[in-house]
């Protein structure tokens, strides 16, 4: 996405639905009754409010910026995923809750939630760059949930006797859930390493960095690298750039300062990694291992492999051709590599 100055155009639309949805449902008479609504639905609807009509407009509302939010992600990882925002879930409903309960004045606020989500992203930000393990980043989570949600628990004595009830429920049960998020992160201890691995002196550091992982098949690969790397006893840090090929570069050059022992790059997205880049992690004596993304030329110390996308494609399309003896009527197909594209072309051939 481009930029205004120095601004990402990304936080620009952000701050400008944010200030937008502030002044609405502050200064206007229908935001006043959708908060009186969402305090006490039946003491708005005796007052003559139609609770109904104004509840489906708030799921409405709600569904198009998760729409813009959708697009917005879309545009920043450069590719369109039905499951690119199940990750942000849980930070979406950490950002309501503690705006709500350190900015919201008891209630939930545009303001407070993008308050919530800075936070949450400094927060994230900072447990990266201090190379915290990616499973007591989700501790850490849990329990920033969980204390704002204690907040909330036991610090609204003016809120009416309805709203700290029905508050309270709810922040109970979300608290319960931030806690079991961070014990379940917490009950995964490493298992024992082997001797050559225990002997080593001091911990082996890795750093996977991808650029795009919101497709399952990277999801599945990183889960499956970490956790055998979590077996052996590695402390690996994770980066994702999410689309962004500067900040990669910056996370390339972030693990080669903290001295990490082997660097894992699943570019995925990545056009072609300078190979200056990657001279300069194997002169600083790390072992770099590079999938799906071209390096330029040679360079020793570098292992480069490519997933088999003939194969993929032989598997699936391949299928579909004995399925229907070569003779089904297509109406659209697509896929993103060109190494599947002379794949498909190869089959179509046959038929």
């Amino acid at each position: 996405m481009g930029a205004l100055g120095q601004v990402p155009t990304i936080v620009i639309i952000m701050l400008v639905v944010t200030l937008i949805a502030q002044l609405a449902l502050s200064f206007t008479t229908h935001g006043r009754r959708m908060y009186a609504i969402g305090g006490n639905p039946e003491a708005a609807r005796l007052s003559g409010l139609r609770i109904t009509r104004y509840k489906v407009a708030a799921y409405v509302i709600a569904s198009l910026l998760a729409g813009l939010g959708g697009i917005l992600l879309a545009s920043r990882i450069g590719s369109s995923q039905v499951n690119a925002g199940g990750g942000y879930l849980m930070d979406a409903v950490a950002a309501a809750w503690i705006g709500f309960s350190l900015a919201g004045s008891g209630k939930p606020n545009a303001l407070g939630t993008l308050v919530g989500a800075v936070i949450l992203g400094v927060l994230s930000n900072g447990l990266v760059m201090l190379s915290v393990p990616y499973y007591a980043m989700d501790i850490i989570k849990g329990l920033v949930l969980a204390g704002a949600l204690a907040l909330t628990y036991f610090s609204a004595p003016y809120l009416t006797f309805y709203r700290v009830n029905r508050m309270k429920k709810i922040a109970l049960s979300l608290m319960t859930l931030g806690l079991l998020q961070s014990t379940a992160a917490l009950a995964t201890a490493p298992t024992p390493v082997p001797a050559a691995i225990a002997e080593h002196n001091g911990p082996i550091r890795i750093a996977v960095i991808r650029n795009l992982g919101s497709d399952d098949n990277t999801t599945q690969f990183v889960a499956g690298a970490l956790q055998e790397g979590k077996k052996l006893g590695f402390k690996i840090s994770t980066f994702l750039s999410n689309g962004d090929d500067a900040k990669f570069q910056d996370f390339v050059n972030q693990a080669i300062s903290q001295k990490i022992r082997w660097h894992y790059s699943l570019s995925g997205g990545v056009t072609r990694i300078p190979p200056a880049l990657v001279k300069k992690a194997v002169d600083a004596g790390i072992k770099v291992a590079v999938f799906d993304t071209a390096v330029s030329g040679e360079i020793p110390g570098v292992t480069v492999s490519q997933q088999d996308d003939a194969s993929l494609t032989e598997l699936s399309f391949g299928q579909l051709v004995k399925d229907f003896n070569g003779k089904a009527n297509i109406v659209k197909l697509w896929v993103a590599a060109s190494r599947r594209w002379s794949a498909v072309r190869r089959l179509t051939r046959r038929c």
